[in-house]
């Protein structure tokens, strides 16, 4: 028989577990009834765009702050930065010049674009592959840029990728209870896939399939290489840019480092640096170029040897845009051949004196722009290896 003693001990243990979790569970009741309920507000309504981003913010406090870091709430302050600097006196490029104050407007649509759920994407919850395939094409719509300077502050914000128009678009509340309700239902396949990312980064993304580019599985989801994690391993908000702050944790395509080898020829008077690119899945995006300094040293550090490879689409960009830039060329050293097929790439590379190479040095400087001068390039890895003799 159960003794006495030992029942009403269990009864007051019951009794205490449930008076430390009733408070709790009443309180999710109560924050799940809230469920983004302040977004039909009027007084929400009458917030300027930073403050109604700032909302995001007390609730989502790590993904805000992340946020806050890349490159998406820089990127309308980044492009007029990239007007000022071409109307300053330290670049001289005058039909490049412009052609940036010609086309400055346009380029907002990308840089403060309107909710892209609430507007261009609006039928993707249906359709997504077909609209996929409408994206791709080589003239497809781009977003429409938000007006004013106060709703274009925020540059790309929460509202822009999360927002339709009636409920927050995101993978976080799929599995919540208010999402059983059909009018508050977040639907999963649109957070879930690339499409977002389609609108202002076409370059990439238009020579793949749709079906397989809007998936979220394997090397097909863009934030496979492109998301940031922190100290833990956690995958964060923010992306790789040329502003990295300094407690971030490079993401994984910087282990292309690691494709780039070197050693001394049979004749030993030369070096030959070999390159098998495992880790860029697509061709770079027609601005930006990535410049690998490769040195070879010996073991006081001085240099014997320097080699200088470039990654840009400059050949192909050029073409696309000499009528537009008055039957000009931009600036720039047209860049090396990249491949994706696992054939490796080799190049020579002079030396003083062979014979006391011990280390193999390389860099990589990323820049914005192909056509700007490398003095505005960011150091982003450097990596060090011994010499095999």
């Amino acid at each position: 028989m159960f003794p006495k003693r030992k029942f009403i001990a269990a009864i007051f243990v019951i009794a205490l577990a449930a008076i430390l979790v009733l408070p709790l569970y009443l309180c999710n009741q109560k924050a799940t009834a809230a469920y983004h309920n302040f977004l039909g507000s009027e007084d929400f309504k009458k917030l300027s765009r930073t403050h109604q981003v700032a909302k995001c913010g007390v609730c989502h406090k790590q993904q805000f702050e992340n946020e806050l870091k890349g490159p998406h709430s820089h990127a309308y302050q980044m492009l007029k930065e990239h007007r000022d600097f071409v109307n300053s006196d330290k670049y001289d490029c005058d039909f490049y010049t412009r052609q940036v104050n010609r086309d400055f407007e346009g380029c907002t649509g990308c840089h403060t674009p309107q909710n892209l759920f609430e507007t261009i994407l609006y039928d993707s919850i249906k359709k997504p592959e077909k609209l996929a395939a409408e994206l791709i094409k080589e003239s497809h719509l781009r977003p429409e840029t938000r007006d004013g300077e106060s709703a274009r502050a925020t540059s790309i914000d929460c509202f822009s990728c999360h927002y339709d128009g009636k409920q927050m678009v995101s993978l976080k509340h799929i599995t919540s209870k208010e999402d059983s309700i059909p009018e508050h239902q977040t639907v999963e396949v649109i957070a879930k896939n690339n499409i977002s990312c389609f609108l202002c980064h076409a370059d990439v993304v238009k020579t793949m399939n749709p079906a397989f580019a809007i998936k979220r599985t394997g090397s097909v989801l863009c934030i496979n290489c492109h998301q940031e994690y922190d100290a833990s391993g956690k995958g964060t908000h923010y992306y790789f840019w040329n502003k990295d702050p300094k407690e971030k944790v490079n993401v994984d395509i910087f282990s292309l480092l690691n494709d780039f080898h070197f050693k001394l020829l049979p004749n030993r008077k030369a070096g030959e640096i070999t390159w098998i690119n495992t880790t860029i899945p697509h061709p770079m995006s027609p601005g930006p170029e990535m410049v690998f300094k490769c040195e070879v040293l010996d073991k006081d550090s001085n240099l014997l040897g320097t080699k200088v490879i470039r990654t840009n689409k400059k050949k192909q960009f050029d073409a696309e845009m000499y009528a537009n830039l008055e039957n000009n060329q931009l600036l720039g050293i047209e860049g090396d051949a990249v491949t994706f097929d696992g054939t490796p790439l080799t190049y020579s590379i002079d030396l003083k004196n062979p014979a006391k190479a011990e280390l193999f040095r390389i860099s990589l400087l990323h820049k914005a722009q192909y056509w700007f001068p490398d003095s505005l390039g960011v150091l982003t890895a450097v990596k060090v290896n011994s010499v095999n003799k």
